[in-house]
């Protein structure tokens, strides 16, 4: 009897003990101890986690008071924080005094064998005591479960505690920490007004703050008895709980398996009002062509000092550009500027939403495509046409053709902002405006048959880049580069070797839909040459903000069918290409071009030579200007297959 008892006490004491040093360290903890955790118990990112076993056995990792705390001050109250913080400190005080006297009993046991029964009966009614302790405090650190010594207490004692813990209401100032039962939240905290200022995850322990006059609890009724009881209200009172779940207002959070983004904020009409970027936190907020701050109110922009009677705005929330993301308009309300493109189709509903978020494919962008490549997309040979032109106007989008014929892969990764072209100057940078001429660059801005000029910024400077070009207009050669001012300056410049070009051509364009068609004028016959193309369309891809991209193949012509070493090539470049983006984002134009199902869209019979190229994997002479370019009907073809991918994707129209 007596020495099951002292094993019994043993395990208590092993299980106190290991409490204790957890809540050590939950107490102790900073948010960039080394030792520490983020909360999927990894060691990068948000440190400030430590392990925990739940009543299952199972590791936990929950935030340490440093960690709460600024996870709190993304929107509490710091003060609030910091007295709940001093409240959890007072109870786990308590909890290591508790501990303190098991101890004691435990040693007293020990040490007077011939009183063992009475001293086991102390020790056990000690453990009691302790655990009653822990579970009140459980109800301010309700995100932390307590790991119950459930041998060394009886079913009654246990039962007594968590009752005890139940009746405990917390207060902290004038606000109150409340049970709620939900599968995603464990508690809610309110003020003496009963107004909801956060809710505490159950998984995770974050806190979620409600910050607009919707978070005032409104009245009850079927769907709110639950929460409104939890708070003990009148069931006539004028304020009520609300039925608690990711809904506040008329707004719901939905989570977004999409790796920049972790949540979408939609309206009970589906619109999209926002997403949250995974790794900042940050919220990106869809806006309306109509968003933009009056030019008559530039000069009350600065801050929140707006001119209410001018602008119908009293804090609007205004993005570098001037544009309002949302706000508190004059009249109290909260609202947010939506994009018809935001809008989700009537009867989508929030299953179609959360179906549709999950493949990735919702993300609000820019609303205009962006075309990088070379004279396949600019065109040429098309008499006019182009299959950027077509495919907008099929969609019924914006767009900008960045294409230059006779272009590789490296320069048009530079014109569309993913590849750097870093410049070392001859001499400073003259004052006067004149030229100077660039000694080094790292990638052609473009290598094709005319000079050019292109703006930008260097070395935060704004800039002229002009390209002096071969006399030949069939050589697609660079004289060379030079830079000048775009305005005087009183003195000349030094900039650094090396210094990257940024043309105003790519500018904020990084929220556009791209479609880039690159490697035709590359060198591929050797598989390092073909690996070059693919990394370089890989680096215009890293440019990108979204997954809403399209990359057509490398196009093969006149005398490259089945069987050449031209076809070996190009379809090894592809296959390379393929396999980097996926099905998904591989709009193979190619393919479509060289069948009988393009012929017969086009209203055309192929005559013995353009079959016999169909039958050997080739884009047929009726549909080519020349052995590579295509006719007008070519680049209808294609814009007209682009436009069914995009939409296909189910990616945004203006249609």
């Amino acid at each position: 009897m007596l020495s099951e008892l002292l094993a019994r006490n043993a395990d208590l004491f092993a299980t106190l003990e290991a409490r204790e040093a957890a809540y050590t360290l939950l107490i102790a903890g900073t948010v960039d101890d080394p030792d520490s955790f983020n909360e999927t118990g990894g060691k990068t990112g948000a440190l400030g986690y430590y392990p925990i076993l739940n009543v299952n056995g199972q590791t936990m990792y929950f935030p340490c008071q440093a960690r709460l705390k600024a996870i709190a001050l993304g929107g509490a109250n710091a003060e609030t924080l910091d007295a709940l913080v001093a409240q959890v400190s007072d109870k786990l005080v308590t909890v290591d005094e508790a501990v303190t006297q098991a101890d004691a009993a435990a040693s007293n046991a020990a040490a007077k064998a011939s009183l063992a029964d009475e001293k086991a009966t102390l020790a056990g009614q000690k453990a009691a005591d302790a655990q009653a302790v822990v579970d009140a405090g459980a109800g301010i650190l309700s995100s932390v479960p307590v790991v119950q010594a459930a041998k060394a207490v009886t079913e009654t004692a246990r039962d007594q505690a968590v009752a005890a813990s139940n009746d405990v209401v917390d207060r902290v100032g004038n606000m109150r920490v409340v049970p709620f039962v939900s599968t995603q939240y464990s508690n809610m905290i309110v003020d003496e007004a009963n107004n909801i200022l956060a809710l505490v995850e159950r998984v995770t322990g974050r806190w979620k703050m409600a910050l607009t006059p919707d978070s005032l609890v409104p009245s009850a009724d079927d769907a709110l008895a639950k929460a409104a009881t939890a708070l003990g209200l009148a069931s006539g009172a004028s304020t009520q709980a609300t039925a608690l779940t990711n809904q506040l207002g008329g707004l719901q959070m939905l989570l977004y398996e999409n790796p920049t983004y972790s949540h979408i904020i939609v309206d009970a009409a589906n619109n999209a009002l926002a997403y949250i970027e995974r790794a900042t936190g940050r919220w990106k907020m869809a806006l309306t062509p109509d968003s933009i701050i009056p030019g008559a109110l530039s000069s009350a922009i600065s801050s929140a000092n707006i001119d209410e009677r001018a602008s119908g705005w009293l804090f609007p929330i205004l993005d570098a550009d001037g544009n309002i993301l949302g706000g508190w308009r004059a009249d109290g309300t909260f609202v947010a500027a939506l994009s018809p493109l935001s809008r989700f189709p009537a009867g989508f509903g929030v299953d179609g939403v959360l179906s549709a978020l999950a493949a990735g494919n919702m993300a609000i962008v820019s609303g205009r495509l962006f075309f990088l490549g070379d004279s396949l997309t600019a065109g040429a040979g098309g008499g006019g046409v182009n299959y950027p032109q077509t495919m907008a106007t099929l969609l019924g989008l914006p767009w900008i053709n960045t294409a230059v014929g006779g272009t590789q892969s490296g320069s048009i990764g530079v014109r569309g902002g993913g590849i750097a072209m870093n410049l070392t100057l001859a001499s400073d940078l003259p004052a006067d405006g004149s030229e100077v001429d660039v000694v080094a660059y790292s990638q052609e801005f473009s290598n094709n048959q005319s000079a050019q000029s292109w703006t930008g910024t260097f070395g935060g400077i704004p800039v002229i880049l002009r390209r002096y070009s071969s006399p030949s207009p069939n050589e697609a050669t660079t004289l060379k580069y030079t830079m000048r001012r775009q305005n005087a300056s009183s003195g000349s410049t030094a900039i650094p070797a090396g210094t990257r070009f940024f043309a105003d051509l790519f500018k904020a364009n990084e929220k556009d839909t791209f479609y880039i068609q690159a490697g035709r004028n590359d060198p591929k016959t050797t598989r390092a040459q073909r690996i070059v193309l693919r990394d370089n369309i890989l680096s215009m891809i890293d440019h990108f903000a979204h997954d809403r991209f399209g990359i057509l193949p490398v196009a093969n012509g006149a005398g490259e069918g089945k069987g050449t070493a031209g076809y070996d090539y190009i379809m090894d470049a592809n296959r390379l290409i393929l396999e980097a983006v996926g099905d998904h984002h591989f709009c193979d134009h190619r393919r479509y071009l060289a069948s009988n199902d393009a012929q017969a869209d086009a209203g055309l019979t192929p005559d013995a030579t353009s079959a016999a190229q169909i039958a050997s994997d080739t884009i047929p002479d009726n549909l080519r200007s020349d052995s590579i370019h295509g006719i007008g009907t070519y680049y209808q073809l294609t814009g007209q297959f682009a436009a069914r991918f995009h939409r296909g994707r189910g990616w945004a129209t203006g249609i």
